[in-house]
């Protein structure tokens, strides 16, 4: 009870979610290291300690554990077996994520889930206000110090990306809020306080999406958003009095990201005009890329999709090499260099052959006897919820973040890596109410 009541550890969990997401790159302490990452190896052993405390041994693990603990120890083996200091880490690096995300049926989290999830949202407005000050700073010049990676015009117009690597990850970071914050707005059983919450987080959280320009997170969001009002009309009767809602609020976030664009592409051209003093060379420099380029839409250069699609080739030719004997999590870059000849990468080299797809990156590091576990201890956790209709206002919460974990992890396919700390904190959230909901059923039946 001291633990649950501990003003520290509740702003601890609040940093927690808001360094994680973040991702941090900003203040990186070296070795890819991220600080959130330090807090996570901090936070894992406080959870597992009051686990070990207060739950009866034959409680530490459940039912629900076994498909992801077997895939852990797949993880350890392919690990073992092909060893390489970056498997390694990786796959350390995959405990810790795992031991947060087991360790949420600590008692204080499960008897503060409510707390819990009220730090998580008002944690999605942090990260997205993050972007969105970003974006303005960049306005006046200033984009370079508040860590803008890449531009739609150089110096000016910033692709938002927070304190991540690029825009796509950001919008990976930021998805899961929108989803949530969507799915619950003006939804049955919601506290009068929370629902303000929501509201906020949902313009920011969209505001954020659109800034990040990561085209591919906006497509999804436009067909992830009408499924999400059709099927809380199935789910939640009583919301159909909000249908009108719910078309207002799709098309203005759809007409919002079209008029972003629109000015966006306006604006780089006049800016260019603007420029005509300076030769050619330094214009296009300026420009990085029209709002179009590198979807191959018209005669506009297909880079960035020719790109995905080749790095997702190569990690198919990686996963059908290794469909029963994996490569071990941190060996996938390297068996991709392998396969184009670089028998000894560097480390520059190894950062240019990542995988994409986390679920053919978690076959070829695992196998898929590996893949069938991950994927199947994934749909264990959501489906089952998403298939009930919620009766108070702790199954409604819970059903949101199994929309959020499986919104995130499809968007993740257009990217790279199942080891991202965001997705791991969704998943940790999501599982404070997995837990608390079998505790109630531990207890009608003993």
């Amino acid at each position: 009870m001291a633990v649950k009541d501990s003003k520290f550890l509740n702003s601890f969990l609040f940093l927690l979610f808001v360094v994680a997401a973040n991702d941090l790159v900003a203040i990186s302490l070296g070795f890819e290291l991220k600080l959130g990452f330090l807090m996570l190896i901090v936070f894992a052993p406080i959870l597992w300690l009051t686990v070990f405390s207060s739950v009866s041994p034959r409680y530490f693990f459940e039912k629900i554990d076994i498909p992801i603990l077997i895939w852990a120890l797949l993880a350890i083996l392919f690990c073992v077996m092909n060893g390489g200091f970056r498997n390694y880490v990786y796959t350390i690096a995959m405990l810790i994520y795992l031991g947060m995300v087991l360790g949420a049926k600590a008692p204080w989290l499960e008897m503060s889930k409510f707390r819990c999830f009220d730090l998580y949202l008002l944690s999605g407005i942090v990260i997205s206000a993050v972007g969105i000050g970003q974006f303005i700073i960049s306005l006046f010049g200033f984009g370079d110090i508040f860590f803008v990676q890449q531009w739609w015009y150089e110096g000016t117009i910033a692709r938002v990306n927070g304190f991540m690597y690029e825009p796509s990850y950001y919008a990976l970071a930021v998805f899961p809020y929108f989803l949530i914050s969507f799915f619950l707005m003006n939804a049955v059983w919601i506290d009068s306080k929370r629902n303000y919450i929501i509201r906020w987080l949902f313009y920011f959280s969209a505001l954020a999406l659109i800034l990040s320009s990561s085209r591919l997170a906006l497509f999804i969001g436009v067909l992830a958003v009408p499924c999400i009002a059709i099927y809380r009309l199935i789910i939640l009767p009583p919301a159909r009095q909000y249908w009108k809602g719910d078309i207002w609020r799709q098309a203005g976030f759809i007409g919002s990201a079209i008029l972003f664009f629109t000015i966006v592409s306006f604006s780089t051209d006049y800016l260019a005009q603007q420029s005509m003093e300076k030769n050619t060379s330094q214009v296009e420099a300026l420009i990085r890329q029209s709002v179009m380029n590198g979807t191959g839409i018209g005669e506009r250069s297909d880079h960035s999709v020719s790109i995905r699609r080749q790095d997702m080739l190569d990690t198919v030719e990686l996963t059908s090499q290794h469909l029963w004997l994996g490569v071990g999590l941190g060996n996938i870059a390297k068996g991709i260099a392998r396969n184009k000849g670089i028998n000894e990468p560097t480390s520059d080299e190894i950062r240019t052959n990542e995988g994409l797809v986390p679920v053919l990156e978690i076959t070829a590091a695992t196998g898929l006897v590996g893949i069938a576990l991950f994927l199947g201890w994934l749909l264990w956790i959501t489906i089952p919820r998403l298939l009930k209709k919620p009766l108070n206002e702790s199954d409604l919460l819970q059903t949101s973040m199994c929309i959020a974990v499986l919104g995130q992890f499809l968007l993740m396919q257009g990217n790279q890596n199942v080891l991202r700390m965001y997705f791991w904190i969704t998943l940790f959230v999501l599982m404070i109410f997995n837990y608390s909901a079998s505790k109630k059923l531990r207890v009608i039946n003993e």
